[in-house]
């Protein structure tokens, strides 16, 4: 999509939302720079997760930054798929990505693959817990017990993935509130 496209996409979900009593969208682009195959599996999960919080949201999948027209800076989440990685861990938010407006999250498919190895579940459960995981971070959302949001991701985490509870209804609630803040640097981009 163009950057015309991306103001005129964001002019009429400004109005839409207007229109519908503040529907929430979150916007998200997956940088897969690994090229998965299961990239419309992860996408297709998202979507379900985060519509089953009661927020709708738009992916678009691009194997480079170069490849497809970003939307406008600090109205969606970038999460970049890598196949390097850092330390031993499995996923990371940059947190100071997110307080300049523009939240980035990594998912390192190398330990992605190894836990799908691990815990015999397929690549892309692992890879759209992961994702959603870190998206939530960086919308300001802490671990919690049990959940999206529980730190440590095992096979128990991963069989219950999408079956809930998903988040305690407090994380709902900043979660939409972390929606709410890239929603009106989308309007302001699209007038």
């Amino acid at each position: 999509m163009t950057r015309h496209g991306w103001l005129v996409a964001g002019m009429m979900m400004a109005a839409s939302t207007v229109c519908r009593g503040a529907e929430q969208r979150l916007t998200v682009v997956l940088l897969d720079t690994v090229g998965i195959s299961q990239a419309a599996d992860v996408v297709e999960l998202g979507r379900r997760f985060f519509q089953s919080v009661g927020v709708e949201s738009d992916w678009t999948v691009c194997r480079s930054v170069s490849s497809c027209a970003m939307p406008p800076k600090g109205t969606y989440v970038r999460v970049s798929v890598v196949d390097w990685q850092k330390g031993k861990i499995l996923r990371y938010a940059n947190m100071q990505s997110a307080a300049g407006g523009s939240p980035q999250v990594y998912v390192f498919h190398p330990r992605a693959c190894e836990l799908a190895a691990k815990t015999k579940h397929p690549l892309d459960r692992v890879l759209a817990r992961v994702t959603i995981h870190e998206i939530l971070h960086s919308l300001g959302l802490e671990h919690t017990s049990y959940g999206v949001m529980r730190d440590t991701v095992d096979g128990d985490a991963l069989s219950n993935f999408l079956r809930g509870p998903a988040m305690p209804s407090n994380q709902v609630k900043q979660f939409r509130e972390g929606v709410s803040r890239l929603q009106p640097a989308l309007v302001a981009a699209a007038q």
